[in-house]
């Protein structure tokens, strides 16, 4: 599976990919069409910030996650050929189980939907939107299926 690693020695923290993430998730051409459209497009991608860095946050697809035990209505399932997590919104109930359980924090919810989201690594397209536009994208684009795992265990982002 390809994981968007972030080496914040190269990241210029522009955060073009949590606007691409937004832009991607709303269907909509430009920024300006989908702030003004409701319900606010909302990212898949967190920033998180301290007094000294900011880094991205972003669902890790764990190997055993612990938000697919949790979900009640078996709305949140694994992809078997790609490993991605994802949510069917059509069966999620809005009882944020997964919410509660997710160790990294990522999963989330969409107010008006009364689902919970999360990245899905844009399983539609063949990178993801948040890489769409950033010119140090090829730093952040890994296929972890080439690595050594010693490498994937000491990566600090996923």
């Amino acid at each position: 599976m390809k994981e968007i690693y972030i080496d914040r020695h190269k990241c210029l923290h522009c955060f073009s990919c949590i606007l691409n993430c937004i832009l991607a998730r709303s269907g909509k051409c430009s920024l300006q069409e989908a702030a003004a459209d409701p319900p606010a497009p909302r990212p898949r991608i967190l920033k998180v910030q301290d007094d000294n860095n900011s880094f991205l946050l972003m669902c890790r697809h764990c190997e055993n996650p612990p938000c697919i035990e949790a979900c009640m209505s078996g709305a949140i399932t694994r992809e078997p050929s790609t490993g991605i997590i994802s949510i069917d919104t059509d069966k999620c109930m809005g009882c944020w189980m997964c919410i509660m359980v997710c160790p990294f924090g990522v999963i989330g919810r969409d107010k008006e939907s009364k689902t919970a989201v999360k990245c899905d690594h844009c399983r539609d397209r063949e990178y993801p939107a948040a890489l769409r536009l950033i010119l140090p994208a090829r730093f952040l684009l890994k296929n972890l299926q080439n690595m050594p795992v010693e490498k994937e265990k000491t990566m600090p982002y996923r």
